[in-house]
């Protein structure tokens, strides 16, 4: 029994002994993780992002008019069709592999603009959709709507419904 325990004891010391090796040494994990960074207007004009960047309501309406981005709802598909930007992809990251994902984003180029927002305030589908685009799927100008569908509706900007 007492072999057991120093044994525990032991794989449970060389495990933080690893962790936090990587976390200051190599430095491949974050010690907190960093939300997205706010995208400049600057950074918008033929640029190619090092992550994921978080975009103000005006910058998505800005290139909702000019139609130099894709929209995409991260929320599910009910959700969805009760109410949507006008013009929006849905994908839900949750319910589709990766085969359904690059099914729906069909003509979408990997370095053309992508605006993803799921319903705003503690959501996170549009990070977590974001992400796997960005770093699994290689679409490199990924934008992220943190106000998501409520705050676009709110403002009177264009919404689409199937209901």
């Amino acid at each position: 029994m007492a072999n057991n325990i120093k044994d525990i004891f032991l794989l449970i010391l060389v495990s933080l002994l690893f962790g936090v090796c990587r976390v200051f040494l190599v430095g491949d994990i974050p010690f907190i993780k960093q939300p997205p960074k706010l995208i400049s207007n600057d950074e918008l004009v033929n640029t190619q992002l090092d992550a994921p960047k978080v975009v103000t309501i005006s910058q998505c309406k800005e290139m909702f008019d000019q139609k130099s981005a894709f929209f995409i709802d991260a929320r599910d598909s009910m959700v969805y069709d009760e109410g949507h930007i006008l013009g929006a992809i849905n994908i839900h990251f949750e319910s589709n592999d990766d085969d359904q994902i690059l099914s729906r984003l069909e003509g979408v180029e990997e370095n053309d603009f992508l605006i993803i927002y799921c319903s705003g305030g503690d959501c996170d589908l549009s990070e977590e959709l974001g992400n796997h685009l960005f770093e699994y799927l290689g679409y490199r100008n990924i934008l992220l709507y943190e106000g998501g569908f409520p705050e676009w509706k709110e403002n009177g900007y264009e919404i689409s419904s199937r209901k």
